[in-house]
């Protein structure tokens, strides 16, 4: 029974990747599927799968870290598509900056867990440079929403203040 699982599980990750890489290079020309993918959902359930059948504190940390980081590049993507209308541009934008904030969490809680001192010290300034790179991110989708002159936007740039003052207080330490 277990072999048939690992084997429906492995088949689905290839199959899954087969799509996505021909989504990502006929449509999106990057290597992950964006938000507006109908593959989306399926590509966010690999990663919970990847994530679960991954064993190593370290491993879990950088899984969750690249987690995070599209994240961010997606809601760059979202604020910059014109095709996208406001009102779902501010819907997504906020629950991509929640998801930012959560991937961050269960990584920099999967470094603490982390035996070996040196590779803990190592990942936590993984976590650290990878903050102040998300900050900046995040910085240019706050100043791109606050130019875009669209009074709906105010919800959006609450939730990207939000997750500001969460990357800092993060990079922080406190």
């Amino acid at each position: 029974m277990k072999k048939i699982m690992m084997a429906m599980v492995v088949m689905l990750m290839t199959i899954s990747s087969v799509f996505a890489q021909a989504e990502t290079q006929n449509i999106f020309q990057r290597n992950y599927v964006g938000v507006n993918s109908p593959l989306y959902n399926l590509d966010k359930g690999i990663e919970r799968l990847r994530y679960r059948l991954t064993f190593r504190k370290q491993a879990k940390a950088q899984l969750k870290l690249n987690y995070a980081e599209e994240r961010l590049q997606e809601l760059e993507e979202v604020v910059n598509d014109e095709e996208i209308s406001a009102t779902a541009q501010e819907e997504i934008s906020i629950k991509l900056a929640e998801e930012y904030e959560a991937e961050m969490d269960i990584a920099e809680e999967q470094v603490e867990d982390i035996e070996d001192t040196n590779t803990r010290i190592m990942m936590r300034n993984r976590v650290q440079e990878r903050k102040q790179q998300n900050i900046q991110t995040l910085n240019r989708v706050r100043e791109r929403i606050r130019n875009d002159d669209n009074q709906n936007n105010d919800n959006a740039l609450h939730g990207l203040d939000n997750a500001l003052e969460v990357a800092e207080r993060q990079r922080k330490g406190q």
